[in-house]
């Protein structure tokens, strides 16, 4: 006797209250190192922590907690934490985020005006005294209590005039499209990463010409008020070791979870648990194997384009037949999207994560189609394709995942 059926919710209604609270929740950061002294803190909510020796003797020894953690100091305005250093910072946030465990990387600021025109033949230039200043962000999940993460609205990125003394976001410079436009390899902020996983891009942010080579100016992530800065010259505290994403998971109950995934070609019975007429709607679900379709899809459509180098259209089969409803006839809807969930990568990749040419592979022959309708013991029947780092195409970690609107997963695997 297989699992029992398995119920997911979509609960699209949810989303904006969701968002009002995190709005207008607090929100701060606790920074973690591997060695630090006791410091008094600066703003009170922003706190920087740091694991002592395993010295016994020591005073700092005696004191700390079950982590061995205390307070150090850095990542201020006059004491920032150094460019290209990895610094461990942890959410202390209202959400799923709250305790997660980062290491973070941001690189130096330069002048990325001409990457930025040359990205999209819509970008204007900046005005006149002003630039596209960019910086890289690099952010590894370190721990998490429940996987998978996004920053989302937690924090929001800044550069601080060395020379002007302001604060600029995305905004605060007007200009011709909303901050610098369209840029290239841009963070994507609402990206999902697994403990081991990261989330990595470019920001950028219009600056008067005058703060580019300051040596005051710095990076800032804004904590709802409450700031932890990056420079040239600073701290540099040892962060928290970089997790390796998950070795292979080893096979146990089919139940649908990420670690125990539903098998490919294994009809998986699911329970939608949603609003609107869907509710309480009973699916036979079953999934095939994740495959390289490039050849696919060039094929089926002559504006189609090959992937970026380092990515793989990877498609698989999706068959759902409709075993019972209160009412009909029903389609998937928005109550949940297609994920790959990269082995390798520790990532969920929608059909528009990674930037191509068009949105996902572009037009592909007998795709499945979403918003069909269909009676009871009728099948919805087609093919997925979403673009995925190369690594995580044979990864045996891999899967295949319906993400329905309230973040719960149903995934499936080999």
């Amino acid at each position: 006797m297989g699992p029992p059926p398995k119920k997911k919710r979509g609960c699209l209604l949810f989303a904006l209250g969701a968002f009002v609270l995190l709005l207008g929740g607090c929100t701060a950061i606790v920074v973690i190192a591997s060695l630090g002294t006791s410091t008094e803190n600066e703003t009170g909510t922003v706190n920087n922590i740091a694991d002592v020796t395993d010295d016994d003797s020591s005073d700092e020894a005696e004191q700390v907690d079950d982590e061995s953690e205390v307070l150090v100091a850095g990542g201020t305005r006059d004491d920032p934490y150094t460019y290209d250093q990895l610094t461990t910072i942890e959410f202390d946030v209202f959400g799923d985020a709250d305790g997660s465990r980062w290491n973070l990387l941001v690189t130096p600021i330069s002048d990325v005006t001409d990457a930025v025109i040359g990205e999209n033949q819509f970008n204007e230039p900046p005005p006149d005294g002003v630039v596209f200043a960019g910086f890289t962000a690099e952010l590894t999940l370190v721990e998490a209590s429940k996987e998978p993460l996004s920053v989302g609205f937690n924090f929001s990125f800044e550069i601080i005039g060395g020379s002007t003394a302001a604060v600029y976001d995305q905004s605060t410079i007007e200009t011709e499209s909303f901050g610098c436009g369209v840029t290239p390899d841009d963070f994507d902020e609402f990206a999902e990463a697994y403990v081991g996983g990261t989330i990595d891009g470019l920001v950028c942010i219009p600056i008067p010409t005058e703060d580019l080579d300051d040596e005051g100016t710095q990076v800032a992530l804004n904590f709802g008020g409450d700031r932890l800065y990056f420079g040239p010259d600073g701290s540099s505290p040892d962060p928290l070791p970089t997790p390796a994403p998950a070795d292979p998971f080893p096979t146990g109950e089919r139940v649908g979870t990420r670690e125990e995934p539903f098998g490919f070609d294994d009809p998986s019975t699911v329970v939608f648990e949603t609003f609107g007429d869907a509710d309480d709607s009973e699916w036979l679900v079953q999934i095939g194997a994740i495959s390289d379709i490039a050849e696919v899809v060039l094929a089926s459509n002559q504006f189609n384009e090959p992937p970026p180098e380092g990515v793989a259209y990877a498609g698989f089969q999706a068959d759902m037949t409709l075993l019972s409803a209160n009412k009909e006839p029903l389609s998937p809807g928005f109550n949940f999207s297609w994920e790959i969930i990269g082995g390798a990568s520790a990532k969920a990749y929608g059909v528009a994560t990674l930037d191509t040419n068009f949105i996902g592979c572009g037009v592909t022959d007998g795709d499945f189609d979403d918003f069909s309708e269909i009676f009871v013991n009728g099948t919805l029947s087609g093919l997925v394709c979403i673009p995925v780092p190369i690594e995580d195409l044979t990864h045996p970690n891999t899967r295949v995942a319906m993400n329905f609107t309230d973040g719960d997963r149903i995934h499936f695997g080999p």
